[in-house]
């Protein structure tokens, strides 16, 4: 169980690090208890981090002093951010610290962790998937749009070409006819651990089977390539559609904010 927890926090911390904080708009500072990276994006807290490794394993980390680094760092481009890490358990003295210095919790999302292929009952047979080479990337841009309301400014850093050259992150859409209609990302790490992000589907096309048949299909081929167990965070509604699938809850991830800005 430990080592899930840690590998779930690693797999977690390095989409993030793949996907924005290399991203070619982000001003990024790596330190062994924290990253600081900022997107670009004053208003965005989703990808403006002040992010924590350290959570799961100290004690007593000196909070403040990263705060105030934080404060300091995010002054000069005026920009709101989030204090985010990973845990075990939702009741916990760092939340309690935070909430003490005025942070407010925006959001706690469930980590989830599955060994082997999701538990799918009905596969959507109508459904052809296929991974995202340049060719399909509009047709995922477009699946992102209508699935999760994500803008240009998230699209662009999901969607790069030093990420679709990339044979450990993985891009897949999910067509009906021609329409492409669902989608799903897989970052594949080198403890055999895939990390699951950005399963949608638009909306009329809903309650059909298709979210579990792309992430079916994703992980199947993650599997094939040494990484059998996956990882994810699930919004508060989508958890109970994993634990169907066979996933189980091993921690959360907190996001912890003073500012007013939009999350997602």
């Amino acid at each position: 169980m430990e080592n899930t927890l840690v590998s779930a926090f690693q797999s977690i911390e390095e989409f993030y690090r793949r996907i924005y904080w290399r991203a070619p708009t982000a001003t990024t500072v790596n330190t062994e208890n924290y990253t600081l990276s900022y997107s670009g994006i004053s208003w965005l807290h989703s990808v403006n981090h002040l992010w924590l490794h350290f959570a799961h394993g100290i004690d007593d980390p000196p909070l403040g002093h990263y705060l105030n680094i934080a404060e300091r760092f995010f002054r000069q481009y005026g920009a709101d951010y989030n204090v985010v890490f990973s845990e075990a358990g939702s009741d916990s003295e760092l939340s309690n610290r935070l909430t003490e210095r005025g942070y407010f919790e925006r959001l706690r999302s469930p980590i989830m962790a599955l060994d082997g292929i999701p538990h799918v009952g009905t596969f959507n047979r109508q459904a052809r998937i296929v991974r995202v080479t340049e060719g399909e990337s509009y047709d995922l841009l477009q699946v992102l749009h209508e699935a999760f309301y994500l803008g240009p400014e998230l699209s662009r850093c999901i969607i790069r070409p030093d990420q679709l050259a990339d044979p450990s992150t993985r891009h897949y859409v999910g067509y009906i006819n021609e329409t492409p209609v669902c989608c799903a990302s897989v970052l594949l790490d080198a403890d055999g651990v895939a990390g699951v992000w950005n399963v949608g589907t638009v909306r009329y096309f809903r309650r059909r089977g298709l979210a579990s048949t792309v992430l079916a299909f994703a992980l199947a081929e993650a599997a094939a390539d040494g990484c059998p167990t996956s990882v994810l965070l699930a919004s508060p509604m989508g958890r109970a559609l994993y634990e169907e699938l066979g996933y189980r809850c091993i921690g959360e991830t907190a996001y912890y904010s003073r500012g007013e800005g939009i999350l997602f």
